[in-house]
Order: structure tokens, then sequence, then C-alpha cells
């Protein structure tokens, strides 16, 4: 009896292995991969034997995640059967790498199978590797290398690149694993104003109404063009000029040297103002030193002009002339005029004379001429004239001997009915006279008056 007890309890212990599911599963993998934002599913294909009776099976799940197919599969006795397997994520699932999803398969008989799938959910910018080829200021274009690091068959796939050199757009099919790569032209107006160094590339990525923006680098290298250029012109006023432009990306630094003599140097001009100047013996240098940053430039001219020590040595000359005559001249003569007021309102200046001897000389004769436009007063004072010839419209003044050092003063009033008005010159006064036995003459100065309005009669 109790042997029958026995038997009877080891059966019922081994029945749910006996009648318990009998499959066998492979797997093979099509897409082990969940984009964020997308709605496409995880797939896996896997192939199922049964090993047991016919029958039905089921697949779900504890997680939250949608898993189908949910309804049920028939497999034969022996058979095997391919199944593909599609898990979505339900709402908003923020997990980021491996997932370990675990699912069930369940025979007619309530028996089940728990097996475990590993697949990964990835940011939809950490699925593209995004790089470019490097840029230098002789550039024309850029590479850009996107590839897809997933096993995951994307479709159609928008890209808009944005960075400081270019702005780029496109849309491709990736599928897993591809790799693409696109020719960009480069905007080089910008070059000028950029420094060699990183810059960003953004990078806008948009697939089924899903979007990502993924930041790389840029490199820009450095690369030093310094582009010169230099001019002559003039003859009389001379001018060297010389323009550096910096048309690399990074600082440069510049000396620049003019060279002149102590002698030119006077009449040289330079602009900007150098530096620095130094004197080695009879040389002169001009010295520059700056530092030239991308896009700018560095200007300067020096001008020698030549016709200023001409002008300086005419007056040189003008002047020695003048000395000369002032200090050599046996007779210096001199005129001034001042107005004159009147009673009837007419227009009137009274001229002053001076003759005065600097050695003695003989036979002066002094003339002066009359305005066209005025009258002689008939009185003088100083000097009495010698004879006064209003239709030659001449005065003059003789006499017979001055010692050197003596000093004539003559005056006389000029007049006219008209009124005058503005700036008038009046004759000069020449002196003939005898020195040794030789004629020679002299002139005064010029005389000038300025009326502001003119005289009116009361």
């Amino acid at each position: 009896m109790e042997k029958k007890f026995l038997v009877l309890g080891v059966i019922l212990l081994l029945l749910p292995t006996i009648l318990a599911i009998n499959i066998a599963v492979e797997k093979e993998t099509v897409n082990s991969v969940l984009i964020e934002g997308l709605k496409k599913p995880a797939i896996v294909e896997l192939k199922i034997t049964n090993f047991g009776d016919s029958g039905e099976f089921r697949f779900y799940t504890f997680e939250s995640f949608n898993i189908s197919p949910r309804g049920p599969i028939y497999i034969q006795q022996g058979k095997t059967k391919s199944v593909t397997l599609k898990i979505t994520p339900l709402g908003d699932f923020s997990y980021r790498g491996v997932y370990p999803f675990t699912y069930y398969i369940k025979g007619e008989d309530g028996t089940e199978l728990e097996k475990r799938i590993i697949f990964k959910m990835v940011k939809l910018a950490d699925a593209f590797e995004i790089n470019t080829s490097k840029i230098d200021p002789l550039s024309e274009e850029i590479t850009i290398f996107v590839k897809n690091k997933e096993n995951f068959d994307f479709g159609e796939v928008s890209f808009n690149f944005s960075s400081n050199f270019f702005e780029f757009s496109t849309t491709e099919k990736f599928r897993p694993y591809e790799s693409k790569q696109f020719k960009v032209k480069l905007n080089k107006e910008k070059f000028d104003e950029l420094a060699a160094g990183y810059y960003t590339l953004s990078t806008i990525i948009s697939v089924d109404g899903a979007e990502d923006r993924k930041d790389t680098l840029i490199e820009f290298q450095e690369e030093q063009i310094l582009k010169t250029i230099t001019k002559k012109s003039g003859f009389l006023i001379s001018t060297r000029y010389v323009k550096k432009i910096n048309e690399g990306n990074s600082p440069v630094a510049q000396e620049i040297i003019f060279k002149k003599n102590i002698f030119t140097k006077l009449f040289t001009v330079a602009n900007p103002s150098p530096d620095n100047t130094e004197r080695h013996g009879w040389q002169v240098y001009y010295i520059w030193n700056r530092e030239i940053q991308p896009g700018e430039s560095l200007e300067i001219s020096i001008t020698t002009n030549w016709l200023l020590p001409f002008v300086i040595l005419a007056l040189i000359v003008g002047l020695a002339f003048v000395i000369r005559v002032y200090l050599v001249s046996d007779l210096v003569l001199r005129k001034r005029v001042s107005f004159v007021k009147t009673k009837g309102g007419e227009f009137a200046l009274k001229v002053f004379l001076i003759v005065k001897a600097r050695k003695s000389v003989e036979k002066i004769n002094v003339i002066d001429k009359i305005p066209a436009f005025a009258k002689v007063y008939p009185r003088f004072s100083g000097e009495e004239p010698t004879r006064v010839n209003e239709s030659a419209r001449r005065i003059e003044w003789n006499f017979e001997r001055l010692e050197g050092g003596e000093v004539r003063t003559m005056s006389y009033i000029i007049y006219s009915k008209i009124g005058v008005s503005g700036k008038f010159a009046l004759p000069r006064t020449s002196a003939i006279y005898e020195k040794n036995g030789k004629i020679k003459e002299c002139q005064s100065n010029h005389v000038f008056f300025i009326s502001e309005s003119k005289s009116k009669k009361i």
C-alpha cells in the first residue's frame, strides 16, 4: 500500500514537467534598437521549434512595452516557425543604453517559457556620428562625414548643417551602419573675420516628425598669409607706400622699416607716425612694429617734399637780397598814407614820404605819381615840392645833396569828389640820384589803403 502511494506521488511531481511547454527558440536580431521620439519598434526574428504537442502559443510581457504579435501562433509538433517580434515602449521612456527586456511564451496548457532580449535605447542625435575635414584659409570646400552607428534602418533622414563657414541641408536614406559624405562649398567672405581655432557645427536631424540637435567641432587650421602691396609715386613730392594685408586666420607680427638720411628727414612726413626712429651715422630709420589681426591691414606712407628745400632756399635768397638792398643802398625811400577827414565830406588821403641818405649822394630827384581819380591839395607839409604837374600827374622834389644819415620829410594831401570803397594801391615813389658820378635809382615800398564805405558830400 505504501509503495502505491509513493509511485502516485512521483507521478504527480513529474506531471507538470511532462505536460510543460516544450519548444526551442532561436533568436535572429533584425533591429534591436529603439530611437527616442520615433514610433519604429525594435524588431527581433524568432525561429520557434515545437518539440511537444501541436498547439497555439501566445507572447506577452509585464513591462511597459507593447509586444506583437498578440494573437496565438499555431505550431505543429516537430515543426519550426518564424515569428517577427515587435517591441514598442508605452508612453515616454527616458531610459538610455542597453536594456534587458523579458517576455513570455505561453502554451495552450497554461505553461509558459520566460525569454530575454537585449536591445538599446538611443537618442536620435546619438545614433549618428558627424565629422568634418579640416579647413584652412585656402580651402574652397569642406567634406562632412555622417555615419549611422546603429543597427537601425532610418529610411529618409533630413540634416540641416549650420556653422560660421557654411549653411547646408540635405535629405538622405540611411540603412544600418551606413556611412555617407557630402561636399559643401565654403563661404569665403567670412574667412577674413575668423581666427584660427575650433568652431561649432550645429546639425538638426529630422526623421518622421522627430527632431534632435547634434553639435560637433570644425577645426580652422592656423595659416599665416600676408599680402604686401608697395607703390612709389611723384618726383618733386615723392611718396613711398606700403600696405600689409593679413589674409590668413592668425595674427602676424610685422616690422616695417624706411630709411632716410639726416637731410631728407627734414622734409619727410610719415603717416602714421613711426613707433620708433633710430639714427645710425648719416642714416635715419623709421620703424613700425605692429601685430596685424586676421582681416586687418596696415597702411604706411612716407612723403618727401623736395619742393620745400627750394622754397626755403628761395626765401633765404630773397631775404638776403632785401637785407643787401637795405644795407647796401645809398638812399632809402619810405612811403605811407593816412585817411583825412574833410569838412565837405570828400575822400582824402595824406601821403608821407621820408628820404634817408645812407651815404652822401647828389642831385636827388624824388618823383611821386598822383592817382588818376585824385587831385592835389595846394598846401604841403615838410619840404615843398619843386613842381606839381597835374596834367602829367607827378609831384617832384629836388635836393642838391644829402649827407650820410640826413633825412628829408615830405607830405601832401590828395582828395576826390567821388567816393572810393574797397582796397587800392598807391603807386611807388621813385628817387633818382648820383653817387660818384653814376646815376642810380631806388623805389619806395608799396602802399595800400582800404576804404570800408564810399564818402558822401555833406
